[in-house]
């Protein structure tokens, strides 16, 4: 029996500096991608969480977008 179909959004991680991205991973909304970037990065700057596009889990169809740099509001970086 399979699990519960659910489209996930992908994600990669920036470095402005060596102008590098990787890796990818996915979060259910930018919500969740935003805490697991803000646990990875732990004030790196040089760095920023950018949307690649979905990926279905269930047929396992990856759907690209234009990369978008994702919004971070202040305050949500925590120390």
């Amino acid at each position: 029996m399979r699990g519960k179909k659910m489209i996930m959004n992908l994600y990669t991680i920036n470095d402005k500096v060596v102008k590098e991205a990787g890796p990818i991973f996915q979060a259910k909304n930018d919500a969740v991608a935003i805490r697991s970037f803000i646990k990875m990065i732990r004030n790196e700057s040089v760095l920023e969480l950018v949307s690649l596009g979905t990926y279905d889990t269930e047929t396992m169809l990856i759907i690209s977008m234009t990369p978008l740099v994702v919004n971070i509001p202040s305050g949500e970086v925590a120390e």
